[in-house]
This record gives structure tokens, C-alpha cells and sequence, in this order.
């Protein structure tokens, strides 16, 4: 299995000249772990494969050949020649950027305790953007963490909640601030 997820990852981005960079890039994955991947010593695990499989042509096909979808990649093929003809790109480059995936087996994980964590890491993110002077919404939380636009508004929600930040300004050209605690005093 690791050959031919080689010869498929060669087969899509062999041509270019930092292949293992931009496959690293794109799974999120460290450059060692991708190398032995390109050179089909490993195999990449669920998360990688599938987050490979949104951008790698070839990748899909496997894994949706190994899952029994022939139709699947029928249909794909389809797609794909309809895009070309219409000039619209098949694949856009927000499609490219690394997706959060948990896949992991471990079902006596707390999941509840794990996303509070997270949370309060994109929050805590946020806020020290802030601190540093920089103008930051919640698509910006969205995009740097990988998360959807909904669960950014509920992190600066709970943000604005607890009275650590404050929205200053009209809905479309304000921005958030965040709070003077020592004008509570």
C-alpha cells in the first residue's frame, strides 16, 4: 500500500520542485513524516490520507477504489471533465488548505473536555492578537485554527460574555478591543 500511495503522490505533484514541502503543507503533516510517505516507506494515516485525497487526483481514486466506489470515481471524472469545460477550477484553494480532522479510535477520550481545550486555545489565540494591536474577527480564528465560521462567533461570544472583549464601531467597519479590567475596579 505505501508504493502505491507513492507512485500516486509523485504521479500529482512529482513535476513540481517542493513536492514534499506542498504535501506537507497541505495534510498539515512535519516534512520527515511526508518524505517517507513520497518514498514509500509509510503509509499516511486516516487523517492524512483523507486530507491527501481532497487535494491529490490519484489519491481519491485509491482510496474510493479501496471503499468500493468505482461509481464514485465515475462521477468524479464526470465533475471534473464538466469544470474543465466550463472554465471553473475543480478544485478551489481554500479546498487545499489543511482541514482539523479527528479520526482518531479512541472512544473513551472525552470529547466535551477536549473542545472546551480547544476553545480556550483559539480564545486565548484571539486575545493575544489583540494584546498586540492587530484587527482580528472570527473568520480570521476560522481560517488560522481550521475551524467553522460558527464555532469562531461562539468563541468570541464567550469572549464578549465574560467581558474580555468589546466590539467598537458600526457592525461592518468596527472591530473588537479588549477590555480595560482595571476600569472595573
Amino acid at each position: 500500500m505505501a508504493k502505491t500511495v507513492s507512485a500516486a503522490l509523485r504521479e500529482d505533484f512529482g513535476g513540481q520542485a517542493s513536492a514534499i514541502k506542498q504535501i506537507a503543507q497541505i495534510t498539515g503533516a512535519k516534512m520527515p513524516t511526508v518524505t517517507n510517505w513520497y518514498q514509500g516507506k509509510n503509509v499516511p494515516g486516516a487523517r492524512y490520507l483523507l486530507r491527501l485525497a481532497r487535494a491529490s487526483p490519484s489519491i481519491l481514486r485509491f482510496v474510493l477504489t479501496q471503499i468500493g466506489g468505482e461509481l464514485l470515481i465515475d462521477a468524479y471524472e464526470i465533475f471534473a471533465r464538466r469544470s474543465a469545460t466550463s472554465g471553473k477550477a475543480l478544485m478551489s484553494t481554500d479546498m487545499l488548505e489543511p482541514v482539523r480532522l479527528d479520526v482518531s479510535t479512541n472512544v473513551s477520550m472525552e470529547p466535551r473536555r477536549q473542545s472546551e481545550k480547544a476553545a480556550v486555545r483559539r480564545q486565548d489565540w484571539f486575545v493575544m492578537q489583540l494584546a498586540t494591536g492587530k484587527t482580528v474577527a472570527a473568520s480570521d480564528i476560522a481560517s488560522y485554527w481550521g475551524v467553522d465560521v460558527r464555532t469562531a462567533w461562539r468563541d468570541i461570544w464567550e469572549l464578549k460574555r465574560h467581558h474580555q472583549i468589546s466590539f467598537c464601531g458600526s457592525r461592518r467597519y468596527g472591530s473588537y478591543r479588549l477590555v480595560d479590567t482595571r476600569k472595573r475596579l
